[in-house]
């Protein structure tokens, strides 16, 4: 994984992280993140010793859930899962021993505490919406760094080597249905994002204007993933393609501008107003006309004379039609130029907040 990648898993998960009671305990950055804290078999740990040493230095054995050091987060679920079904059968395993009643009691007590912890973590991403938990499980891959640990290698008294060596004691595992499940959920998130990628070049391959609404609407998804990290970047920088791209071709004359546009719908307003009222006026004087005639001419000569009307509204008609739909089609360009400058003046204001707050 990419540190770029690993980058934006971290700033995904970070406001995720609680302590052992399910309280938000999140990190105020990504580097306090990485530096004040280290993963551990079921989450992560801030106790100063245990992050010198790389997560090989608990001083209580990796009794997490009762530790005020732990943090725990949504990508760490599945590995909580399968320590209690292991605490459950060690708990059993140490019944029919006949351990002594503290062994029992430790054991039994710690799977109380990993339930708690494993469902203030359901809790959190059955609040979230659908897209942006589609956005935490797949993050959780760049985040959990060490999803299995040998516990009985890192409890050795003594042992503190550090992660970069002890690849070797990491021991595989088969999936677990969480597994299963959060991978089953990460593929449809790709496959989401795939197609809104796939739905702007389309869009820029079509001359599309090309807009956050727009991009949601044709692509069939949530206006929440368009907003999201990674695909955000990638529609505002179409976005500001077309910007450019329109900006030279109206240097180059080939478009008209918003006052151009705005000039032109005046004008064929203009135009259908003097059509109407010459309408009007042709209208009266062909019935004052035929008022005058009817008396004096024949049968066969007035329905000539009619038809001979009839043609010529039917051609003025026409020409009024075809004005009124040249002045919506401009109404129409004034309208969605109108819609993309007010899209781009929010685009801005949020960039200008987004860095305000990077800043402070």
């Amino acid at each position: 994984m990419s540190i770029k990648m690993k980058r934006e898993a971290i700033n995904t998960i970070k406001s995720l992280t609680t302590d052992r009671f399910g309280k938000p305990a999140p990190m105020g950055s990504s580097t306090a993140y990485e530096m004040r804290s280290v993963a551990v078999a079921f989450g992560n740990c801030i106790e100063p010793t245990n992050v010198k040493a790389g997560g090989k230095a608990c001083p209580i054995r990796f009794q997490c859930a009762g530790c005020g050091s732990y943090r725990p987060d949504p990508s760490y679920l599945p590995a909580v899962e399968e320590h209690i079904r292991a605490l459950k059968a060690d708990r059993e395993l140490a019944a029919a021993m006949g351990a002594a009643d503290f062994v029992i009691r430790n054991l039994d007590d710690q799977v109380t505490a990993f339930q708690g912890v494993g469902e203030s973590q359901k809790e959190k991403l059955a609040s979230m919406p659908d897209e942006m938990r589609d956005e935490v499980e797949e993050a959780s891959q760049g985040s959990a760094e060490t999803p299995s640990w040998d516990l009985q290698e890192c409890c050795e008294p003594g042992h503190a080597r550090s992660r970069s060596s002890g690849g070797d004691r990491m021991t595989k595992k088969p999936r677990t249905p969480a597994q299963v499940l959060l991978e089953s959920r990460q593929k449809t998130s790709r496959e989401k994002r795939a197609k809104v990628l796939a739905v702007v070049d389309q869009m820029k391959a079509d001359g599309a204007p090309i807009t956050f609404l727009s991009v949601a609407k044709r692509a069939a998804v949530s206006n929440w993933l368009v907003y999201a990290s990674g695909v955000r970047e990638h529609i505002e920088a179409a976005r500001s393609g077309q910007a450019v791209a329109m900006t030279r071709q109206r240097k180059e004359g080939s478009v008209a501008s918003l006052a151009s546009l705005a000039t032109d719908l005046k004008s064929a307003r203009a135009q259908v107003r003097a059509l109407t009222e010459e309408r009007d006026r042709l209208r009266a004087a062909v019935q004052r006309s035929l008022g005058e005639r009817v008396d004096a001419v024949s049968a066969k000569d007035l329905v000539a004379r009619i038809q001979e009307l009839t043609v010529a509204n039917q051609h003025l008609a026409a020409k009024l039609a075809r004005s009124e739909a040249d002045a919506r089609i401009l109404q129409t360009e004034l309208d969605e130029a109108q819609d993309d400058l007010a899209a781009a003046r929010t685009v801005l204001r949020n960039m200008m907040r987004d860095q305000s707050r990077d800043s402070s």
